[in-house]
C-alpha cells in the first residue's frame, strides 16, 4: 500500500531525521514507507507520523 508521508514530510519542510525523531519511527522505516515498497507497519506508527505531520492518518493513505 502506497503512503504520502514523503509528500507531506516536504510540505512542513521537516527532513528525514526530524521527522523520526518527533514521531519516534526508525529511518528505515520511514525510508521505505517514502520510497513505496511493501511495508507492514502499524496503525501505531501512522499515528505517530499523522500526529508530527498534522494531519489525518487517511490522509497518508494513497487511494
Amino acid at each position: 500500500m502506497p503512503f504520502k508521508v514523503k509528500e507531506f514530510r516536504e510540505k512542513r519542510k521537516m527532513t528525514q531525521l526530524e521527522l523520526c525523531k518527533q514521531a519516534n519511527v526508525s529511518r528505515q522505516t520511514l525510508i521505505d514507507l517514502e520510497s513505496g515498497k511493501d511495508v507492514n507497519t502499524t496503525v501505531a506508527t501512522l499515528q505517530r507520523l499523522a500526529e508530527v505531520l498534522k494531519c489525518k492518518v487517511g490522509d497518508l493513505v494513497c487511494p
